[in-house]
């Protein structure tokens, strides 16, 4: 672990003595290492289970994060044997997603991870939320990162329900939830809207975040609301908090529902990122996802992998009514051909498969590239948390 920490450590320039603590907290059995010929590593990677949103059903998926080679063997290929090594494991699992944030996006591409999300930061100013929603109560909640306090559970539910309706929102586990609660040593508070009925509505885990002398940000990392009501009401919120801060900082999408409530655009969207998928189980991956209601078609998918060979080849994906059933071999009157690549772009609906043939991610006629179309519309996929 010691040398873990070197090789993270030397990566990120993170501290050492807080790389032991944050393996520790995502458990040491998710840890992944090469080793070339000695007794220490020289290539690291964490593997972070939980599962991600897609047509409003939850689908296994493991995040990856702290790939890290030791400076003597960078520029050999270590990087994209890790990875590959990665790749096939977690096909052998039958996990059908991994996800990531991309320090290089050439070497995960050439494992079959493509650009699949958004992650935004709005900056709001919020001496200028000209929101007045007072209908609600507001108090602090008890909560915590390993789900045992008061009212973790009631927190839990108005996320599932929010994260639900939000394309690429992760079904998280105890890792994701402790970095919302507390990270990098600053401890984030809840607080919570409650309905007339006495139930939860919504939330929002915050903290100030020092620039300079009296200059604070409100940094937001969690918020959910199940009501547009809660939504103004959280607002109202934020904008008390203006009398020591200048601006909020909230994590989402190029569109969202908080941001539609305000009157006017008093924010700035920021810090965009792009986020990558890879699928690493086709069957498990295309049979867990929802998909939209209404919809009755058949996609034949002629899969390129190079990297985990025994999932390429033909695939037929049926929906109807909101699900989907996959089997092995050909089934629809046109068949679209696809890398690995490209159908991470069309699953998370961040590529049309037309735009995905514009990339040549995709092949096929302009009707069965409209059928897959139909297929995974959806909206557009977005991703709250960092990891």
């Amino acid at each position: 672990m010691a040398a873990v920490g070197r090789l993270v450590s030397l990566a990120f320039g993170s501290p050492r003595e807080g790389i032991a603590a944050w393996v520790r907290s995502a458990g040491v059995e998710n840890v992944r290492g090469v080793f070339e010929g000695g007794e220490q590593p020289t290539a690291c990677l964490l593997r972070i289970p939980m599962g991600q949103y897609f047509g409003g059903q939850s689908v296994p998926m493991v995040g990856i994060a702290g790939v890290a080679i030791d400076p003597a063997w960078r520029g050999q290929g270590l990087a994209q044997f890790m990875m590959g090594e990665c790749v096939r494991e977690l096909h052998r699992e039958g996990v059908g997603l991994s996800a990531l944030y991309a320090s290089t996006q050439s070497l995960y591409r050439k494992s079959g991870y493509e650009q699949a999300g958004h992650k935004f930061w709005a900056r709001i100013r919020l001496g200028e939320i000209d929101v007045r929603e007072r209908g609600l109560e507001m108090r602090p909640l008890e909560t915590s990162g390993d789900g045992g306090r008061a009212d973790d559970e009631a927190v839990r539910a108005v996320y599932a329900a929010w994260a639900k309706e939000t394309a690429g929102a992760l079904d998280r586990g105890v890792y994701i939830w402790r970095r919302i609660h507390e990270h990098r040593g600053i401890r984030f508070e809840g607080w919570g809207v409650i309905g007339a009925g006495g139930g939860l509505e919504g939330y929002v885990i915050w903290g100030q975040k020092m620039l300079g002398a009296f200059e604070f940000d409100v940094h937001v990392t969690d918020l959910a609301f199940t009501t547009a009501r809660a939504g103004r009401r959280l607002l109202a919120f934020l904008a008390g908090l203006s009398t020591t801060a200048d601006h909020g900082v909230v994590a989402g999408g190029p569109w969202s529902p908080l941001l539609a409530l305000l009157p006017r655009q008093t924010f700035d969207l920021e810090g965009s990122e792009l986020w990558m998928l890879r699928i690493t189980h086709v069957e498990r991956a295309l049979a867990a996802r929802g998909y939209p209601m209404g919809v009755e078609a058949a996609v034949t998918i002629d899969v390129a992998d190079e990297t985990v060979p025994e999932q390429a080849g033909l695939w037929t994906l049926r929906v109807r009514e909101g699900v989907g059933t996959v089997t092995r071999g050909g089934g629809a009157a046109e068949v679209i051909c696809a890398d690995v690549r490209g159908l991470a772009g069309m699953y998370t609906g961040l590529m049309s498969p037309q735009r995905a043939a514009l990339a040549g991610l995709v092949g096929g006629s302009p009707t069965a590239l409209a059928r897959a179309a139909a297929v995974f519309a959806g909206p557009t996929p977005v991703m709250m948390d960092g990891f």
